[in-house]
């Protein structure tokens, strides 16, 4: 370890007073300055002493600020940073670390009678830090930064992954988003004031798995080409009441295996082609405006164990279908439909 990151370190941990009672102990509580910094819990290094990681997630801070924490912001190496879930006070700017590759700055979720949360006053430090790709916020308070949130994003050419659930965002999703083309997991659930209708040009983003809108309070209707993205893995866009649409045609090449349209106001009938999407595992679209017959080509979906039609309009006869006797099918829910006959005592 080098001699200057460990003086950092230590600095760092002089700043904060920790629970002494904690189960278990605060990592940094445990850093001794005669041991090799290299081997500090939380702390990774390259093969040169040059500390590249610091996991930092739920430490039991009883007093510090980050904004004091300056040996923090002095490690020139850092590429991962994980500050999750920790109650600091103050905001850190971490502009001077051009190297950071992955940054969490999650707060717990607030709970009733505590309320506080992580507040960030401004995004000027995004625009230094143009090699991350990893970007965790959630539950930290953006609601004053309004259409600031996909400026700011768009500083980050790189940017794979980026969570801001329950960040109380309270302007709809723009056009600074479609430049970020390397995006693969964009989860802004639970965010009730983004309230828009979903931008064409996610369809665009070619590389994405995981798409998370639940409980933004989205309207208009859904592009049906972001279904047809061949990367795309994960749809949650339930509860969004407002939300219209319909299933396309699904191409063979699909790698769909998550899909929640819960409690929207997706409506017509399911093709044909759902039967291609060989790697669904959970589908749920209750509490939807569905009609007609279920496609008997869903016999073609071995790989589920969650399906939930309940509360919509499917029609005629429950199919005999070798999907009810999937061996991963664990959960199967057809209630409150226009269906007549019943399932075979035997796969019950």
């Amino acid at each position: 370890c080098q001699s200057d990151q460990k003086l950092l370190l230590i600095q760092m941990k002089n700043s904060f007073i920790f629970d002494v009672d904690s189960t278990p102990p605060a990592k940094m509580s445990q850093w001794s300055e005669s041991t090799d910094c290299c081997d500090w819990n939380g702390v990774d290094c390259d093969e040169a002493g040059h500390v590249i990681g610091l996991d930092l997630s739920a430490e039991p801070i009883l007093i510090g600020s980050l904004e004091n924490a300056s040996g923090l912001f002095s490690l020139q190496y850092l590429q991962s940073l994980n500050l999750g879930f920790t109650l600091f006070y103050g905001f850190p700017m971490p502009s001077s670390l051009p190297r950071l590759v992955t940054l969490d700055l999650s707060s717990r979720e607030p709970i009733s009678g505590f309320s506080w949360r992580l507040e960030i006053p401004n995004f000027n430090f995004f625009q230094n830090l143009t090699e991350l790709r990893e970007l965790y916020l959630d539950n930290v308070d953006l609601s004053g930064r309004r259409t600031e949130w996909c400026k700011a994003m768009s500083f980050l050419p790189n940017l794979q992954v980026l969570n801001l659930s329950n960040c109380l965002l309270s302007d709809p999703i723009n056009h600074h988003l479609a430049n970020l083309l390397s995006l693969s997991v964009i989860r802004l659930r639970d965010n009730h004031a983004v309230s828009c209708q979903v931008p064409e040009f996610v369809a665009n983003l070619l590389n994405l798995t995981t798409l998370d809108l639940s409980q933004c309070d989205l309207h208009g209707k859904f592009p049906e080409k972001v279904l047809q993205v061949p990367t795309l893995e994960t749809l949650d866009l339930s509860y969004n009441s407002l939300l219209q649409g319909s299933l396309p045609h699904f191409p063979k090449n699909s790698s769909l295996r998550n899909l929640n349209l819960k409690n929207t106001s997706f409506s017509g009938k399911l093709p044909d082609s759902i039967g291609n999407l060989e790697n669904l595992a959970s589908v749920d679209v209750s509490s939807c405006n569905f009609t007609r017959p279920i496609p008997t080509s869903m016999a073609n979906l071995t790989q589920l164990f969650h399906l939930d039609f309940s509360s919509n309009h499917f029609s005629d006869p429950i199919p005999t279908l070798r999907l009810y006797m999937s061996r991963n099918l664990n959960y199967l829910n057809l209630s409150s439909n226009d269906l007549t006959g019943g399932i075979s005592s035997n796969i019950l």
